[in-house]
């Protein structure tokens, strides 16, 4: 057991966005991100020794929170017009959970703010791909599929630019 004056990581992290679910959008923002730019990785995904965090449910736990993190983030972001905070957003929380769905619609989201078409096409073939090696024989879901034809086809018939890129 380690001293009540050693911090860890995960404790920041998980400190700070509870934090930020308590705080005004302006500043829920600000500590997402700021607990957002610790995520570097899968939770425990290098270490070795680590089965206990994986038996006491704590790489779950600390995967759900970041991808809650990033998608609330990226809401408070798509709010605001703010596409490019919204895929930074996302990109953090796809690093610790690479296949979460949510977070790929939100990445779709964001290039549709700024009509960029072929982030659409692109975030939903990298879905397919990443799915695919995950989970063979699941498939994306059909929200999902819904989601992404709704937004080619208001791009359709919006005319919105499909050279436009928030990812910069």
């Amino acid at each position: 057991k380690l001293s009540s004056l050693v911090a860890t990581d995960v404790e920041l992290f998980l400190s700070l966005v509870d934090r930020a679910k308590i705080e005004s959008p302006e500043q829920s923002l600000l500590t997402f991100c700021e607990a957002l730019d610790q995520v570097r990785g899968m939770p425990f995904a290098t270490l070795r020794g680590y089965g206990w965090a994986h038996a006491e449910g704590l790489v779950a736990r600390v995967d759900a929170v970041v991808v809650d993190a990033a998608h609330r983030a990226a809401e408070l972001c798509l709010d605001h017009g703010d596409a490019r905070g919204a895929l930074w957003a996302v990109n953090q929380g796809l690093v610790a959970s690479p296949v979460n769905e949510m977070l790929f619609c939100d990445r779709m989201l964001a290039y549709y703010l700024v009509g960029d078409r072929a982030g659409i096409e692109a975030t939903m073939t990298e879905l397919e791909r990443q799915v695919a090696m995950s989970t063979p024989g699941d498939g994306v879901s059909p929200e999902t599929r819904a989601l992404y034809r709704m937004l080619l086809r208001d791009d359709e018939t919006t005319g919105a630019s499909t050279t436009a890129s928030a990812a910069g």
